[in-house]
């Protein structure tokens, strides 16, 4: 019993080892870790917090210049998924409805609408930011634009303001990965 459990501690140690080493996780002083009846301490050197081994919950980034949607861990930016898209025709911020642009700012998925064909991710635009400084709008969201747009014509180059993703699997994936209230940045 006592080799097992002395081959645990090991394992953890040689575990944490590799992840400080991959990832150059922080350091601090000593732990202890409690073997049945007697206390031994470790370096904690070669243990990872618990902050660094948790990637965190999704998050989407989408670059309006790059025409990029990644979806990654918040903590670790590991990237889960990354998709090219389509934003709005006309560049910079969403002002008023119509304007043909995508807001740029910290958005939430707040509804998630779906048929046997369609899937809209619905996010919070305008939030109070965007209201306090008059933007107008709404309708903005993540979806799929749908098979009769040619990569090239002028249509699908962009949108009325909302991202595009340009294979309806992609946004299935997307609908299946990302719960409501999963946090988007968006930039220029």
């Amino acid at each position: 019993m006592k080799t097992i459990k002395l081959l645990s501690v090991i394992a953890i140690i040689v575990a944490a080892f590799i992840s400080h080493s991959f990832y150059g996780l922080e350091k601090s002083s000593a732990a202890v870790i409690k073997l049945t009846d007697t206390t031994r301490r470790v370096n904690i050197d070669t243990i990872p917090e618990k902050t660094n081994i948790d990637p965190g919950p999704l998050i989407v980034l989408v670059s309006k210049s790059d025409k990029t949607l990644t979806v990654c861990h918040e903590f670790s930016r590991d990237t889960v998924v990354c998709f090219t898209v389509r934003t709005g025709l006309n560049a910079g911020p969403k002002m008023v409805q119509g304007d043909k642009r995508t807001p740029v700012g910290e958005y939430k998925i707040i509804a998630k609408y779906s048929s046997k064909l369609v899937r809209f991710l619905a996010l919070n635009y305008p939030n109070e930011e965007d209201i306090a400084a008059g933007r107008t709008g709404g309708s903005i969201g993540i979806h799929y634009l749908g098979q009769e747009m040619v990569r090239g014509s002028v249509r699908a180059e962009g949108s009325s303001g909302c991202i595009s993703v340009w294979d309806k699997q992609e946004i299935f994936k997307l609908d299946s990965l990302l719960p409501v209230g999963t946090r988007v940045f968006i930039r220029e």
